[in-house]
């Protein structure tokens, strides 16, 4: 019989209540959204992803997708993936950016879009939370164009490229490497954020993922 003694709210693992502890293990590029708990000794592997509001009470493997209460799992070796071409990429990207643009609209700021050879122009013009700000967008950065504050490309900037962009006080987001410049211009925390939201990450020359 448990200790009638103790406080009735406490539940003791030594009068037999189903209390344990142990390591919780998550491997790199594992996906998980709000309200998901993690019980004890689970394993979740490589790029696998959680739906949201799960109980995950076994391990995971990778590349699956599992969800539920308790989760379980959907898809194995990555069958839910949906394969993008470059077409496909340019155009996530295009719809991040959009996304993107309208948040800063809301937020009090005018802005113009407009297309060009390189790729997309948003220009923002100042307002309490932007200085006057331009951000391209381009597939590839191979020309040396600097009427830009921000650049967003698509493929890869090589190291020259970028200590160019840099010493031009252009800040830069390498979106096939995942790479993105140090800086303090606010356009980046919101460049960052939205690009976030769709899970790109950006490591910087510190190589800490931002």
């Amino acid at each position: 019989m448990p200790n009638r003694t103790a406080p009735r709210w406490r539940q003791s693992g030594v009068d037999g209540f189903p209390i344990g502890f142990g390591p919780v293990t998550l491997r790199k590029g594992v996906w998980l959204p709000w309200r998901v708990f993690i019980m004890p000794k689970v394993e979740i592997g490589e790029y696998a992803t959680i739906g949201a509001g799960s109980v995950i009470n076994k391990s995971v493997p990778a590349y699956a997708l599992a969800a539920g209460m308790p989760a379980k799992v959907i898809s194995e070796n990555g069958r839910h993936l949906r394969p993008m071409d470059y077409e496909q990429k340019w155009a996530k990207v295009l719809e991040i950016v959009d996304e993107l643009a309208e948040f800063l609209e809301y937020q009090g700021a005018q802005l113009t879009m407009s297309d060009d050879n390189h790729g997309r122009l948003i220009q923002v013009v100042h307002n309490n939370h932007f200085p006057n700000t331009k951000v391209r967008i381009v597939r590839s950065y191979e020309d040396r164009v600097s009427n830009c504050n921000v650049l967003i490309s698509l493929s890869k900037i090589d190291s020259d490229l970028q200590r160019f962009l840099t010493s031009s006080d252009i800040a830069w987001f390498d979106i096939e490497n995942s790479h993105a410049s140090l800086t303090n211009h606010p356009m980046v925390e919101q460049v960052r954020n939205y690009f976030s939201r769709y899970g790109v990450r950006f490591s910087v020359e510190t190589d800490e993922v931002f």
